[in-house]
């Protein structure tokens, strides 16, 4: 709906006339760009927020696994070195 005009920010609707019309306006288009561009820049960060969350509880299952193949080898140690002895 506001694609149009953000087009013609570049040429007739800056954030300098909109001021020197009316410090409200102004104002408003300044509050309305920053809306847009956060909305923009929300549809790249919240899959990659909730990609992190998912990565995030691979890790720590991955993590347990890596604890327990350590205990698994360090036992097989054990039982290597009293084979030994």
């Amino acid at each position: 709906m506001l694609e149009p005009y953000f087009r013609a920010c570049e040429t007739w609707f800056t954030a300098k006339r909109t001021m020197a019309t009316s410090s409200a306006v102004g104002a408003l288009w300044n509050w309305v760009w920053a809306m847009v561009s956060y909305t923009e820049k929300a549809k790249i960060v919240k899959p990659r927020q909730r990609q992190v969350i998912v990565m995030q509880g691979k890790l720590a299952v991955a993590r347990a696994d890596l604890l327990k193949a350590k205990d698994d080898l360090m036992e097989v140690d054990k039982q290597l070195q009293n084979l030994s002895d």
